[in-house]
């Protein structure tokens, strides 16, 4: 008897995280399809046949809250695709700082904060 691997797929309710599910469930893995809302999410999960959650990754705690609540499900996470970004398509130099830091939040430090809440798993 084989175990399953589960994998979580931030951003993944459309584009390259959506075919990044579509793999993994197709390579016989447990998918967690995640995103900000939970109406795309849920769509989005509805024809994969995968798990979905909702994760808004510019709230800080949501990486940890996640895994506790995958945790009580008796769910441990052997994957994760750290693939939900920010972006601006103006200039560098034309930028808002806020929008700056929005993207450096969700770019580098939100990848961050999921490997530190599913690396234990």
């Amino acid at each position: 008897m084989t175990l399953r691997r589960t994998a979580l797929v931030t951003g993944a309710n459309r584009g390259i995280g959506l075919e990044v599910c579509r793999q993994l469930a197709a390579a016989g893995l447990d998918v967690i399809l995640t995103g900000r809302s939970h109406d795309l999410v849920q769509a989005a999960a509805a024809p994969l046949d995968v798990r979905c959650e909702v994760l808004d990754l510019g709230d800080p705690g949501a990486p940890t809250d996640l895994a506790k609540r995958l945790a009580a499900d008796g769910i441990a996470v052997d994957v994760v695709v750290n693939n939900a970004v920010a972006y601006d398509s103006e200039s560098i130099l034309d930028i808002d700082t806020d929008v700056l830091r929005t993207a450096i939040d969700t770019n580098l430090v939100a990848p961050w904060t999921m490997i530190s809440a599913f690396v234990p798993s």
